[in-house]
């Protein structure tokens, strides 16, 4: 791992402040999966500043806590640390953590902002923890073990599916796929770090914070449940059956007319989108609401809402129907009730994906992938209206899109 780490640009020789006056909490990142690239994105003026060269096919994008940099990770396992104080933003150091990943993370509790990162290796299966600022290796703490049952299988290929930064305790939550193990992972000494391990269901795969930061929602999708850790307490909560695999993303966040705080997932393997209550009460950590889609089976990956909008948006990615995956649908977040399904519009040829709103919560933007005319999307929240489409020979196949603020602060 050091032998692959490269600092490009030293700490002390990176700018002190933005060389630019534009809104870096408005930036997008939105990767071009198969180009093995990220793009850059003004969010308030749609300008294209920059397209940076990252790892193949690139997984996701996190934020340091300060929003200066963004941190890609590739299924080759390779980090990019991309500076966006830069005019045009640039990578500044770059290392290869395994020979295959999905995950990374930095530290946000205070005191700890920007400091590490964590890595989470699919192959080998590891948790590296990196320097922040420079991207150098400090320590590797391997993933194999027992499996999370109780029936002894000791599992080597142990892969770190999801990783979120608690701010509540200067922790990360590390999911372990395979042994159903979520780790709590103590970064206040990196080089040996404090790992509570929780048994929990396998197969662990993404997930998210409810809106207080206090618990993380996880899916075991192949066990067809979502798992609930309280994080600063360091323990399991509740195991939740939904449905058939659910793919929450990183879940959503809203409130229902009833007054009702609930955590919302989608499912690839049915035509379901499930509301988990989370504030206390009763029927604090079951379903509480759970529509449809207009259409059948499923192949929803994500779900997206926003603090200031009344809406929530599910597309249906994986569906094997091209009316369906071509499109995605919207619901009225108080009462779960189907507004409005909204197809491609002409000119744009593909799969919809991966909503993302911007700062402000009044625009939504969309990925169009899998086609012969890529593109990107962008809605207005209010209207359900198609604002802009952005296109061009830089906008390869896009999926994931990051905007700094949301993902700076976990809002989803």
């Amino acid at each position: 791992m050091t032998e692959t780490w490269n600092l490009i640009v030293p700490l002390a020789e990176r700018p002190t402040e933005p060389e630019h006056d534009r809104n870096i909490d408005n930036y997008f990142g939105v990767i071009m999966r198969d180009a093995g690239k990220v793009a850059i994105i003004d969010g308030d003026t749609k300008e294209k500043i920059a397209v940076l060269k990252s790892g193949f096919a690139v997984h996701i994008l996190r934020v340091s806590k300060s929003g200066r940099y963004f941190y890609s990770v590739g299924r080759d396992g390779k980090i990019t640390m991309i500076d966006l104080f830069y005019d045009t933003p640039k990578v500044v150091a770059e290392v290869r953590g395994a020979f295959d990943s999905r995950s990374v993370e930095v530290s946000k509790f205070e005191g700890y902002e920007d400091k590490y990162l964590v890595f989470g290796g699919y192959s080998p299966a590891h948790i590296a923890i990196m320097d922040a600022q420079t991207l150098e290796p400090i320590s590797v703490t391997p993933t194999a073990g027992n499996a999370c049952d109780g029936d002894k299988e000791f599992i080597e290929e142990a892969r770190v599916a999801s990783i979120v930064a608690s701010e509540t305790d200067p922790v990360w939550i590390c999911n372990v796929k395979e042994r159903g193990m979520v780790d709590i992972v103590d970064y206040t000494d990196p080089k040996n770090p404090k790992i509570t391990e929780i048994p929990s269901a396998r197969f662990l795969h993404d997930g998210g914070f409810d809106e207080t930061g206090h618990y993380f929602l996880v899916a075991a999708n192949a066990a067809n449940k979502i798992v609930i850790i309280d994080v600063p307490n360091r323990k399991l909560v509740d195991i939740v059956e939904t449905g058939i695999k659910p793919h929450p993303g990183r879940g959503t966040n809203i409130t229902l007319a009833n007054g009702d705080k609930v955590w919302i997932t989608s499912h690839l393997g049915e035509n379901k989108i499930v509301g988990i209550k989370t504030n206390p009460g009763e029927g604090q950590w079951t379903v509480v609401t759970e529509v449809k889609a207009p259409g059948a089976g499923g192949g929803a990956l994500f779900v997206k809402s926003h603090p200031k909008s009344k809406h929530l948006w599910v597309d249906r990615t994986l569906s094997t129907d091209a009316a369906l995956n071509s499109a995605v649908d919207v619901f009225d977040t108080r009462t779960m009730k189907h507004i409005k399904t909204i197809t491609m519009p002409e000119g744009v040829n593909g799969r919809m994906v991966h909503m993302e709103y911007n700062k402000a919560g009044d625009e939504v933007w969309i990925s169009v992938f899998m086609g012969t005319e890529s593109a990107l999307l962008i809605y207005n929240d209010k209207t359900l209206e198609l604002k802009e489409i952005i296109k061009g020979d830089w906008v390869e196949n896009p999926t994931g899109k990051f905007n700094v603020y949301n993902t700076m602060h976990d809002i989803y």
